[in-house]
Formats: structure tokens, C-alpha cells, sequence
């Protein structure tokens, strides 16, 4: 997990007891994306947990094919069911099943992954930077960086979502 720890620094902790050898370099590629992508103590975090999480499952997948993504059988039952309509997916509450975390994580990296594949990963970090960063709303960042209005894009991608996951 990556923790701030003051408004300029992240520390990366590591539970050895529930951390299996085989996940260490997923984990790390995973946690050092938040610690060397987010700007401190970070106040929106909710918010934009799709794409604060998308990223850095963006990086911890490493090129892997979209649906080979651990959540990706469990997304299409959030999306049959409602309870995701759009890439703005909240984060999982702490009591929330193994698989509904699965998915909404699985949801964030398709999502930032549809943004990456259509614009490029120096549009995704630029925008990424923008929101993030300087605070920028999605509905301004979006045609500023991507020449796309911001709702067009998430319904496009949360189309691709829906697609990949089946």
C-alpha cells in the first residue's frame, strides 16, 4: 500500500504475512505507479479512485490483453445488475467482497485502458496529470487534452468496459 506521509512523499508498506512471492512484482508495479503518479496528500481521492486505481492497474498489467484482467469476469455482473453505469465507479467499501473488488479495480483499468489505447499513453498521463494534479474537472480536462467532451469519452468507454468484459 502506498501511504502519504507528509504533502510530498509516499512510503510504500508491504504485509509479508499475506503477500504471496508470485504477486510481489504485480504489487510493486502497482504501488510505485501511486507513490510516483500522485501529488501528496491527495483530498479528491473518492472521486477519481477510477483513475487514480486505473493507472496504476494500467501499469501493473504490463501490456497483458485487456480480459485477462483478474476482475474481468465479475464486470459484467456489476454492469447487469446496476450497480456500475459508467467509468465513475466509487471504490469498493472495506466489507465488499473478493470479487466486487475484483471488478471495480477490473473497471478502473478498462476504463483508463480504453483512454490509452484511443489517445495514448502521453494524452492518458497528460490528462491523468490535469485532473489529478492541478485539479482540473473531467468535463474541462477532457476536450483541453483529448479534444473530446468528457461524456462522449466515458460512455465510449465504458462501452469498450462493457465489451471486453463480456
Amino acid at each position: 500500500m502506498a501511504i502519504d506521509v507528509s504533502d510530498d512523499r509516499y512510503e510504500l508498506v508491504l504485509n509479508a504475512d499475506y503477500l504471496h512471492p508470485s504477486a510481489v512484482d504485480d504489487l510493486l508495479r502497482h504501488e510505485l505507479t501511486h507513490a510516483s503518479s500522485l501529488p501528496g496528500r491527495y483530498t479528491n481521492s473518492r472521486a477519481l479512485w477510477w483513475l487514480i486505481e486505473g493507472i496504476a492497474e494500467l501499469a501493473e498489467m504490463e501490456g497483458s490483453p485487456a480480459s485477462s484482467h483478474p476482475g474481468a469476469s465479475e464486470i459484467a455482473k456489476l454492469i447487469a445488475n446496476g450497480t456500475v453505469t459508467s467509468l465513475d465507479v466509487p471504490p469498493p467499501t472495506s466489507s465488499a467482497e473478493e470479487e466486487i473488488v475484483a471488478a471495480r479495480y477490473g473497471v478502473a483499468f478498462l476504463g483508463v485502458r480504453c483512454i490509452s489505447e484511443r489517445f495514448g499513453e502521453e494524452k492518458l498521463v497528460q490528462f491523468f496529470h490535469r485532473v489529478v494534479h492541478d485539479g482540473i474537472a473531467l468535463s474541462v480536462a477532457a476536450p483541453q487534452i483529448l479534444q473530446m467532451e468528457w461524456q462522449p469519452l466515458n460512455s465510449e468507454c465504458f462501452g469498450y468496459v462493457r465489451e471486453t468484459a463480456g
